[in-house]
C-alpha cells in the first residue's frame, strides 16, 4: 500500500513520477495529498539534479569548498528571508546600514537559479485571481533551472509546453516566443536555440549569448553576446567584458556583430577603472588570459571587469520625438545603472537615465506613451520597486513598491510588463513569484513557482513571465 492506494495504484503514481511529460504544478497538486509521495518526489528531484553533473564526488568537494571559502560572506550581507533583518534597509528603515562596503558585496553575490523563499514552500501555482479586473491571456515562462517552457492559463493550467532532453542541453536562461509558435531560448553563454511547437530543434548558434532577444519587423535577431578582452587606459592594460550586440537572420546566420564598448566606456568612472586595475593585478589576470587560464564567460559576472552587464534590449519599431528612431535598440546596462537608447546607424547613446536613480534594473520597455517602464532591483537599498520614467522630462511619473519594502525584493533578476487594461505584471524572480498589481496598487493576480525542492525549502527562479494573448500564437 502507498499513502492508503493499493499495489496497482502505486504503480500507476511510479509511473507519472518518471513522465517528463507532467508539469510541476501538477506534481507539486499530487505531492500536497500525499506524504510518502512527497518523500519520494524530493528524492526523485534529487536524483534528476544530480544527472546533469558527472563527477558527483568531485562535485561535492567542490561545493564544500565554496561554502567555506563564502560563508563569512554570505552570513554578513545575504539577504535573510527568515523574519530577521537584512543587512541592506531602505535609507529611510530604522534599522538601516550606510557600510557601502557590505552593500558592494551584496550586489556582486553570485547567482543562483534556487532562491530560499519567504513563504512556506507548500504554497504554490495560482493563489489568487480576481476574474473581474485581472487582465486575460497566457503566461509564458520558464523555471530558470530547467530547459523548458510553458504557456499557463490565467487559473494555472499548462496549456502548451516547449523543451528539449535534459542530457542534450543546461537550463534555459530566458526565452522569446513567436506567432508561429516558434520559441527562442537563451543557453546562457553557451548558444541561442530557436525550437519550433513541437520541440524540434530548428537550428542553434553558439556565441556567449545572454539576458535578452529581440526580434525586429524584418524578422532579424538582437542577441547580446559578451567577451573579455584587454583594454588600455591610462597607460596601463585592463581586462573588460566587453558586450556586443549580434544580429542573426531568420535562419540563424551571423548577420554583423555591434560592439557597445565605444559608445558606453565614457560611463565608467575613474574609481571603477582603479578598482578594476588592482584586482586584475591581484588575481594576475593578464597574464591569465595569455595563457588562456581563466574559466568561460559566466565566470567574469559581477567581477570587477564586468562593467557594462547588459540585460534587456528591445528593438524600437517607431519614431519617438526626440528620444528615438525606428531602428535604435533600447539597453539596460546593469552595472552602470543606465537606461540608453543605442543608435546602431551612428554607434551612440542618443538617449540615457539612470545612475542615482536605479540600481541594478532590469526589462526596460517602451510604453506606448513613450514613457518607458523597468524593474528597479535595488541591490543595494535592500529593496525593489517597479519604474515608469517620462523620458521627456527624465522624472519618475509613477512607481510600485510594498508596503513593507523588503517584502518585494529581487536582487539580480526581475521582470515587468504594462498590461492592455493598465495593469502591471511584475516578477519578482529571485522568489519564483509573479503578481499582477491595478494602477491603485490592488493585487488581482498571483503566483508562485511550483518548482520546489521540499527538503531544502526552496524554489525555482522565474527569470521572466510575459503575458500573452489567447490568439497571439496562430496555431
Amino acid at each position: 500500500m502507498l499513502c492508503g492506494l493499493d499495489v496497482s495504484k502505486s504503480r500507476l503514481i511510479n509511473i507519472a513520477l518518471e513522465s517528463r511529460n507532467l508539469h510541476p504544478s501538477v506534481k507539486s497538486h499530487m505531492r500536497g495529498s500525499c506524504t510518502a509521495y512527497m518523500q519520494i518526489e524530493n528524492l526523485r528531484i534529487i536524483i534528476r539534479r544530480l544527472r546533469k553533473y558527472t563527477g558527483l564526488i568531485l562535485g561535492a568537494a567542490l561545493l564544500l569548498t565554496g561554502v567555506v571559502y563564502l560563508w563569512p560572506t554570505l552570513i554578513s550581507v545575504q539577504p535573510n528571508r527568515n523574519n530577521s533583518k537584512i543587512n541592506a534597509q531602505p535609507k529611510d528603515h530604522p534599522d538601516a546600514t550606510t557600510d557601502s562596503s557590505e552593500l558592494e558585496k551584496l550586489a556582486a553575490l553570485p547567482y543562483t537559479n534556487w532562491s530560499s523563499s519567504r513563504t512556506d514552500v507548500s504554497k504554490f501555482g495560482v493563489l489568487s485571481f480576481d476574474h473581474s479586473k485581472a487582465s486575460d491571456g497566457l503566461n509564458l515562462y520558464n523555471s530558470r533551472n530547467l530547459s523548458e517552457a510553458y504557456l499557463m492559463d490565467m487559473n494555472g493550467k499548462i496549456v502548451h509546453r516547449w523543451s528539449v532532453p535534459e542530457e542534450d542541453n543546461s537550463s534555459w536562461h530566458t526565452i522569446h516566443a513567436m506567432k508561429n509558435g516558434d520559441l527562442f531560448a537563451i543557453v546562457k553563454d553557451q548558444k541561442l536555440l530557436k525550437l519550433s511547437w513541437d520541440s524540434k530543434i530548428i537550428w542553434e548558434y553558439k556565441a556567449r549569448v545572454h539576458h535578452d532577444v529581440a526580434i525586429s519587423a524584418d524578422g532579424l535577431i538582437y542577441v547580446p553576446t559578451r567577451r573579455p578582452e584587454m583594454w588600455i587606459k591610462n597607460d596601463y592594460k585592463i581586462p573588460v567584458v566587453k558586450e556586443l550586440i549580434t544580429v542573426l537572420n531568420e535562419k540563424g546566420q551571423l548577420v554583423k556583430e555591434m560592439n557597445l564598448f565605444d559608445a558606453l566606456s565614457p560611463f565608467i568612472s575613474a574609481e571603477r577603472i582603479e578598482k578594476i586595475r588592482t584586482w586584475a593585478s591581484k588575481e594576475d589576470i593578464p597574464a591569465r588570459l595569455k595563457r588562456n587560464d581563466v574559466p568561460g564567460a559566466t565566470w567574469w559576472e559581477n567581477k570587477k571587469a564586468d562593467v557594462f552587464h547588459l540585460n534587456s534590449i528591445e528593438f524600437i519599431d517607431r519614431n519617438i520625438d526626440g528620444i528615438a528612431e525606428k531602428g535604435d535598440l533600447l539597453l539596460s546596462i546593469r552595472q552602470l545603472d543606465l537606461i540608453c537608447v543605442f543608435r546602431p546607424r551612428t554607434g551612440n547613446i542618443v538617449w540615457s537615465w539612470g545612475p542615482g536613480e536605479i540600481q541594478c534594473q532590469h526589462h526596460a520597455r517602451f510604453l506606448d506613451n513613450g514613457h518607458i517602464l523597468l524593474f528597479d532591483n535595488g541591490c543595494k537599498r535592500g529593496y525593489s520597486r517597479s519604474v515608469e520614467v517620462d523620458t521627456g522630462t527624465k522624472q519618475i511619473v509613477w512607481e510600485y513598491k510594498a508596503s513593507d519594502p523588503k517584502e518585494f525584493f529581487s536582487r539580480t533578476r526581475g521582470g515587468v510588463q504594462r498590461l492592455p487594461n493598465g495593469n502591471t505584471l511584475i516578477t519578482e524572480s529571485d522568489h519564483g513569484r509573479v503578481f499582477e498589481i491595478t494602477p491603485e496598487e490592488k493585487i488581482v493576480w498571483e503566483f508562485l513557482n511550483p518548482d520546489v525542492l521540499s527538503e531544502k525549502k526552496k524554489r525555482a527562479v522565474i527569470y521572466r513571465m510575459i503575458r500573452i494573448p489567447r490568439n497571439f500564437i496562430e496555431r
